[in-house]
């Protein structure tokens, strides 16, 4: 182990020890126990997934801006066909890259990642456990599509 990767480890498990107060929904819990026997080790695969999928978000990320910023120049000396009207409708200083503008951060909404969403607003016992429409994940997929439709995109297949 690098001392960057014991970095990444210790940032993610300072990370998870601020939701270590939160509710936990029982069926939950118990199915994750109930595969932690199966597979006692499975912990040490998890926190190398977490990290590796850490590491790709940020090297796309990373990739879209370089495209968007390579792209940027070439759009503002072109005028495409639908730039004067996207101008009148959005305003000149609108963005036109492939990632739409993301609005200012609402006051009091938890941020990403960091537990917050589990600390509000969720009282004990109150668990939503989303639709029953939402597939073999649940909520999860729910939560991930509604991300993603939030940043302009959309998850395959769907």
């Amino acid at each position: 182990m690098t001392p960057q990767e014991r970095q990444l480890v210790d940032d993610l498990f300072d990370r998870l020890s601020q939701v270590e107060n939160a509710p936990r929904d029982p069926d939950a819990a118990a199915a994750i126990e109930q595969g932690l026997r199966k597979a006692p080790n499975a912990i040490y695969a998890l926190v190398q997934t977490v990290l590796l999928q850490d590491e790709a978000l940020k090297r796309a990320n990373s990739r879209i801006q370089e495209l968007e910023q390579a792209r940027a120049p070439e759009q503002s000396q072109s005028g495409g066909f639908l730039d004067s009207m996207r101008d009148t409708i959005f305003g000149q200083s609108q963005s036109h890259g492939s990632v739409p503008n993301v609005p200012p951060p609402v006051p009091n909404r938890p941020v990403w990642n960091s537990g917050q969403v589990l600390q509000q607003s969720q009282g004990p016992g109150s668990y939503d456990q989303g639709r029953y429409d939402q597939g073999p994940y649940g909520h999860l997929t729910g939560a991930a599509n509604r991300d993603l439709s939030l940043a302009g995109l959309d998850l395959p297949g769907q």
